[in-house]
């Protein structure tokens, strides 16, 4: 597909997101004023949620409840389950009303604040999702934000004045995306106090704006199966409390040699009708009609990966330990082992997509060659 014409409503607000950049960080030390505040006792300890229950749920953007103006809501899922693709794909969904996956929605304005990737990686997926025509009816109702150099703990005034900032000259979104929320604070992730900082801050923007928020978040550690999907989001447990919504993005085992995901709602506020919002099973593949696109293809009826599927992923990572140390194992050796075990080519290569793509086993190239180790410490997303 070719580029759009120089000029475009899509290149024109690629630029305009360029222009607007470079004036957030001027603007980035100053010292936001409080006088159009009222004070608030500690609301990142408290978030006086007391009369809650005593008010209208509002209507959401997805599935008619999920995704509500003045909550701020979290897609998680280890590194390579296609997070970023899946949350540029939705906000062109939202934009025009259309079907995320099984769930309807309403029709959104969206903004995407990339901290995560710069702009060019961006634009080069937006232009391999939509067509041309597309992107024009996209071009005034999805904006994008880059490297805006947020902070909401140990600078939360500035970052909460960018974000307001962003917000007000992008055609005032009714939905704000962040990818990724380890880019947007430097506090201790596994800390309550830290954490509902963060989310206190940018939840505190969201409603005074009438805004819906989201982020995109990495999964916790590998290999505990037997924890609620909900406590597999990293980090400290006041994330999960202050967010609306919770949605798992995890890898499935592949399906015609294509990698697939998961996605899933975890967390819903008292949502009326499950149904609504029925896990699905998506893939990116080749567009059959025009070369350098791709499409997302669903599948309403996917399920989780067997406890098969989990134990061989334990095995191989066993093994990659085993070999591997703290150091590497090259690709032959690895699947040479496993042959001598009796597993087939097959049960191999599905193995390995699915123990890469769930962060239990990393992969990089030793030249031409394919080596695996074992992960240590944070790993960071680079597939997205």
């Amino acid at each position: 597909m070719s580029d759009p014409k120089e000029g475009s409503p899509f290149e024109k607000s690629l630029e305009d997101a360029e222009n607007l950049q470079r004036e957030l960080e001027e603007d980035r030390q100053r010292q936001w004023s409080e006088q159009h505040r009222q004070e608030r006792p500690d609301w990142w300890t408290g978030l006086d949620m007391k009369n809650e229950t005593s008010q209208p749920t509002p209507q959401g953007y997805l599935a008619n409840e999920l995704i509500a103006p003045q909550t701020i809501n979290e897609f998680y899922g280890p590194a390579g389950s296609y997070k970023t693709w899946f949350g540029l794909f939705m906000l062109g969904q939202l934009a025009r009303g259309q079907m995320v996956g099984t769930m309807t929605s309403r029709p959104a304005r969206g903004l995407l604040i990339s901290q995560e990737m710069r702009f060019p990686k961006i634009r080069k997926r937006v232009l391999s999702l939509w067509s041309d025509k597309e992107l024009e009816e996209l071009a005034d109702t999805v904006a994008y934000r880059f490297q805006m150099n947020l902070d909401f703990y140990s600078r939360t005034l500035q970052s909460q004045k960018l974000l307001e900032k962003a917000i007000k000259e992008s055609n005032r979104p009714d939905f704000v995306l962040i990818d990724a929320y380890n880019n947007i604070h430097t506090g201790d992730e596994n800390s309550n106090r830290d954490m509902s900082k963060v989310c206190g801050a940018q939840l505190e923007v969201y409603a005074e704006l009438g805004v819906a928020g989201g982020f995109l978040h990495h999964k916790g550690k590998s290999g505990d199966f037997t924890r609620a999907d909900i406590d597999t989001s990293r980090g400290a447990t006041v994330i999960r409390d202050i967010c609306a919504d919770m949605f798992m993005i995890s890898p499935l085992s592949p399906k015609g040699g294509r990698a697939r995901s998961r996605f899933k709602p975890v967390k819903t506020r008292d949502l009326s009708d499950p149904a609504l919002a029925r896990p699905f099973g998506f893939m990116i593949e080749p567009h059959p009609d025009a070369p350098g696109r791709v499409i997302f293809t669903f599948d309403e009826k996917a399920v989780e990966d067997s406890p098969a599927t989990h134990a061989n992923c334990e095995v191989l990572r066993g093994l990659v330990e085993e070999l591997a140390g703290d150091g590497e194992v090259m690709k032959d050796a690895l699947v040479d082992s496993l042959v001598r075990a009796g597993w087939g080519r097959r049960r191999i290569d599905e193995t390995i997509q699915v123990a890469v793509m769930s962060g239990r086993v990393g992969r990089k190239k030793e030249g031409r060659e394919m080596a695996f180790f074992i992960p240590r410490g944070i790993d960071s997303e680079n597939v997205g």
